[in-house]
């Protein structure tokens, strides 16, 4: 007798959103393909938001995630995460960055939420990296725990553009650890908006 093999869900890649499953990624970036079981996605938002999801009790381990949006002058990227995100102990994420969960835009905003958690318990990385480095607002609402690797951050946010508000939301009983710091919010020098933190 010979027994069927369980069906791989993945992450499935269209040109306006990443929607992933159960799925262990690996470090690397995506080259176009779909479904996929890469960490890293190179993307190009437009009139609308580029809509990043895992979805209800669902687990993506190995490397975690991270969604890079190049548009110049796009809407940016929405994310939903209602599972885990997750870099396993051993590993260290690289490809577009190092956090269990990175969300990189030029234009437009960044906005996380969901009921799910985010843990890099790898070697390096924080939790989450969001960095916004144009013109837009960053909006996370964090509905569960973030962990950071030892040396780094739980949640880090950084603003680098020249306009625009960042504003973190932690729910109640969220834990955030860290080895190095829970929550860092930080901005260049030449930003104009509000730095906005509920914990």
């Amino acid at each position: 007798m010979v027994a069927a093999s369980p069906a791989k869900a993945e992450c499935v890649l269209t040109a306006t959103s990443l929607i992933c499953g159960t799925t262990t990624t690996t470090n690397t970036v995506n080259a176009g393909g779909s479904p996929a079981s890469d960490r890293a996605y190179n993307v190009t938002s437009g009139a609308t938001p580029f809509a990043g999801s895992v979805t209800a009790g669902s687990t993506v381990d190995g490397f975690g995630l991270s969604i890079n949006d190049t548009a110049a002058a796009g809407a940016g990227i929405t994310f939903v995460n209602d599972g885990i995100i997750q870099v396993n102990a051993g590993n260290a994420a690289t490809a577009n960055g190092s956090a269990a969960l990175t969300l990189w835009v030029d234009s437009g905003d960044i906005s996380y939420s969901g009921t799910g958690d985010i843990l890099n318990l790898g070697t390096a990385g924080s939790g989450t990296w969001f960095q916004h480095s144009g013109i837009g607002d960053i909006t996370a609402t964090f509905g569960d725990d973030v962990a950071g690797s030892v040396d780094f951050t739980g949640i880090y946010v950084e603003h680098i553009g020249t306009a625009g508000n960042v504003t973190v939301t932690t729910a109640a009983d969220t834990t955030v650890a860290a080895g190095y710091t829970g929550i860092w919010l930080e901005t260049g020098g030449g930003l104009s908006g509000d730095l906005s933190l509920t914990n």
